[in-house]
């Protein structure tokens, strides 16, 4: 999931927001670099493995995004209630495996639910 290098998205601020819209830019630009490094002509040439590629690190940085939110947004709800301990993934990103995974693991470390 790292070999292609995208930046995680807002991880300079030290607030909640949230967007993916400079992500998926960043996907773009690596998609066209490959194109041009491949000598190809567009991006339906790709290969199968180049495309695997994009994908799995549009996912890990995505997921990254949603780490270093939520951990934002943990430590803000435990400073406000400490009695506040559990964490709700609902949804059709609830499907997503990896997330549940990573999120799993933050949840253990801090000690939440």
């Amino acid at each position: 999931p790292k070999s292609v290098t995208l930046t995680v998205p807002l991880h300079r601020r030290k607030d909640c927001d949230f967007s993916y819209a400079g992500l998926k830019t960043n996907v773009r630009r690596a998609a066209e670099q490959l194109v041009e490094e491949r000598g190809i002509d567009t991006l339906e040439d790709l290969s199968h493995e180049d495309k695997a590629n994009i994908a799995a690190s549009f996912q890990n940085v995505a997921i990254r995004h949603i780490e270093m939110r939520l951990v934002r947004a943990m430590d803000l709800m435990r400073a406000q209630d400490e009695t506040i301990t559990s964490l709700a993934l609902v949804g059709g990103v609830a499907a997503n495996k990896e997330l549940r995974r990573r999120l799993e693991e933050i949840c253990e470390q801090k000690g939440w639910d």
